[in-house]
């Protein structure tokens, strides 16, 4: 394996000087970094992608969008803002590529003004470039964590004139070329490397089913961040709905359908608006930090970047930018293509996409198993940070170590790559909770204290451990019983009765209960216990108290359920909450 001849070199640089230059060159211009000082990605949300111009995004501005995923990203973490050293926004169509609007969703999601914030417009690729602007930063310089975003309302803006070009332009053909518009360099592709009208649909039909299965099985919800819109129909009328859906899938596609659309660019053409993208709006933001510091304050690490690369092609054939891309990457990475699990590569249309599949001898099982572009649609200052979200948590589904690459063709004939590493489920970096003293329960003879005294991850086996303990002194002797009621999203999952015995003692006494649960991401798990028992009786404080341990919060919720006083038969001890 390709891996191992890289560990290799590494650990005996007498050898051959040509493996070692190999791995030190760097396309983004950067050398192998020690374990400490790689650059990794923490965490990553993005918004449903909406349909341009008459989906529940057409009356959402850009700002609002980008505020949702920038907020979300780091209250799931727990991550104040003003830890960040940097905001990158990858955007294309608004002016300036937003610089103004990406400032106000900055305060509009709470960020203190000392945080700064810029963007970038590499097209296509600009949520990528935004990820790898914040991750060269933290390499090189003081920066520790920074998020890259990426936003594109393609309902309030659209392309226009390209502003002011020099008359030389007709002199030169490369750069006549930039003008081609992006269907007709579709076009290029299919016809110059022979990619038919039956494969780009049977590409697009596939694009279209993945994305509708994975839909289906609440595959990309972990992902999604819920947005509240108002949205304003023919009439004038405003109605507020939450948009956490992808609206461009199209379950009932069918290759019949897709091979009666009339081409959309070329009379005779085979470029349709059934195996293109779609015009979208959406918005994803992808927090990065420096490993070392990302381990010192307890977060995850849900990926590794381990290679990236930006190269230039032929304007007219644009879409085959991926093709010389990745293999770019890969060698920075020291990796090959069988080395990959997964590859989203943006599917900008049917024809670039099959066409770079083939060149590089993907399988076609590991490209965009989740769908693509074609049915999920193309904002185009978004794609790129969408991808990273939806790769890594595809890689995390799969729960083992594994490398991914995302990877996009640009406009103006360039194309962009990234490799990122999966570490596993011990890359998640659990951390044994502190002790933790929720509310307290007290009357003239009992004081009870629910406790977080241990927490404990087997995150190989994806295994929660929780313990309860239940402290008391008591004034006479008695038997209780308690019964712990374990639920995953409300619905029950498992019971157990417990019962012990106080003899009376003023000595404390400790009851455990331990569940094994197979963590789902993106999923609320309640544990209750209910004591029963003579003359028990409390007083609770209402209030919810939170403890960050890894990737998982625990949440102790107080609630007082019956009188103050005495003589009470039975009580709630506080509920734990874990949210993976």
């Amino acid at each position: 394996m390709n891996r191992l001849k890289v560990i290799s070199r590494h650990l005996f640089p007498g050898g051959s000087s040509e493996p070692l230059r190999v791995l030190r060159s760097s396309e983004c211009g950067s050398s192998v970094p020690s374990s400490g000082e790689e650059v990794v990605v923490v965490h990553g949300r993005r918004t449903a992608i909406g349909k341009a111009k008459r989906g529940s995004f057409k009356d959402t501005t850009p700002d609002e969008l980008l505020c949702a995923v920038m907020t979300a990203v780091l209250t799931d973490v727990g991550l104040s803002p003003d830890q960040l050293g940097d905001i990158c926004v990858g955007n294309v169509m608004e002016p300036g590529a937003g610089a103004l609007m990406v400032r106000v969703a900055h305060f509009l999601s709470g960020f203190p003004e000392t945080v700064p914030v810029y963007t970038v417009n590499r097209q296509c690729s600009s949520g990528l470039q935004a990820l790898l602007n914040i991750a060269g930063a933290i390499r090189t310089g003081p920066m520790e964590l920074g998020l890259a975003c990426g936003v594109e309302s393609m309902s309030l803006r659209s392309f226009g004139n390209p502003g002011g070009l020099s008359s030389r332009l007709s002199d030169n053909e490369k750069a006549r070329d930039c003008l081609i518009p992006m269907g007709i360099t579709s076009e290029n592709v299919a016809e110059r490397f022979g990619v038919s009208r039956e494969k780009q649909d049977a590409f697009a039909l596939s694009s279209q089913l993945k994305a509708a299965q994975a839909q289906n099985s609440g595959r990309f919800d972990q992902e999604i961040v819920p947005v509240t819109v108002t949205v304003v129909d023919d009439s004038g009328r405003e109605r507020r709905l939450v948009v956490r859906k992808d609206e461009g899938i199209r379950s009932g596609t069918t290759l019949e359908g897709l091979s009666r659309l009339r081409p959309a660019f070329k009379p005779d053409g085979s470029t349709t608006a059934g195996n293109s993208s779609q015009v979208s709006d959406g918005a994803a933001a992808v927090l990065l930090g420096r490993r070392s510091a990302v381990e010192a304050l307890g977060l995850p690490v849900l990926g590794v970047l381990r290679g990236s690369a930006v190269v230039g092609v032929p304007p007219d054939v644009m879409g085959i930018g991926p093709a010389l891309a990745i293999p770019a990457a890969l060698r920075q990475a020291g990796l090959t293509v069988d080395d990959v699990d997964v590859f989203e590569i943006n599917e900008a249309f049917a024809s670039q996409a099959v066409y770079c599949v083939e060149k590089l001898g993907i399988p076609l099982e590991k490209v965009n198993p989740n769908g693509g572009a074609i049915a999920l649609g193309h904002p185009l200052g978004c794609t790129g940070a969408r991808q990273v979200v939806t790769l890594l948590n595809e890689l995390q589904r799969r729960g083992r170590r594994a490398y991914g690459v995302v990877s996009m063709c640009i406009g103006t004939g360039m194309g962009a790559a990234a490799v990122f590493e999966y570490p596993g489920p011990k890359g998640l970096s659990p951390q044994r909770c502190h002790r933790f003293q929720s509310c307290a329960y007290r009357s003239n003879q009992w004081r009870y204290r629910g406790r977080c005294d241990s927490i404990q991850f087997a995150v190989d086996k994806r295994v929660f451990i929780a313990g309860f303990g239940l402290y008391g002194s008591s004034c006479g002797s008695a038997e209780y019983s308690a019964k712990i009621e374990l639920k995953r999203q409300g619905v029950p999952m498992a019971q157990r009765i417990i019962k012990y015995f106080s003899d009376g003692s003023s000595s404390t006494f400790l009851v455990w209960f331990d569940y094994p649960v197979q963590i789902e991401p993106d999923t609320f798990y309640t544990a209750s216990v209910v004591l029963d028992g003579n003359e028990l009786s409390y007083f609770g404080q209402e209030g919810m108290t939170e403890v960050q341990c890894g990737k998982v919060t625990f949440q102790f919720q107080c609630s007082s359920d019956s009188t103050n006083g005495t003589g009470v038969q039975g009580g709630q001890i506080p509920e734990l909450i874990f949210y993976a």
